[in-house]
């Protein structure tokens, strides 16, 4: 977690598509979008880390966004076993998956779950001999 910590912009942005099937387009322009948020993105070089997506693919997917005057320092396609924000990153993109389904009982208690995410390098260890 201390990674997390250090990158205190961070920020993950879900899209959510429905019925759509071209994960290759639908990532490709989610990317787009998301680094469009960013202020002054025209002036950063972006690495971006796709989960899933295969080499051969790389290419078209730097090309594409480059289209939009986005500067791609680097692009790579991971598994997420390699790589722990592109794991957290998955984790989250499956709790909005199970929110949107109908009649999920997450989609209720949202604010309380994410409440309950506590990185604890924030919070005051107790005192050696104190854990009772």
């Amino acid at each position: 977690m201390s990674k997390l910590t250090k990158l205190p912009n961070l920020e993950i942005y879900v899209k959510i598509f429905k019925k759509e099937k071209n994960y290759f387009f639908n990532t490709i322009n989610s990317i787009i979008q998301s680094i469009k948020c960013l202020k002054n993105y025209r002036q950063n070089k972006f690495v971006v880390i796709i989960d899933g997506m295969p080499k051969a693919k790389i290419q078209q997917a730097v090309k594409l966004i480059r289209q939009e005057k986005i500067q791609i320092d680097k692009l790579k396609g991971l598994k997420d076993e390699q790589d722990a924000l592109l794991r957290l990153a998955d984790n989250i993109a499956g709790l909005v998956r199970e929110i949107n389904k109908p009649h999920n009982y997450l989609l209720n208690n949202f604010n309380i779950l994410s409440n309950k995410i506590k990185f604890l390098d924030k919070i005051k260890s107790p005192k050696r001999g104190s854990y009772n």
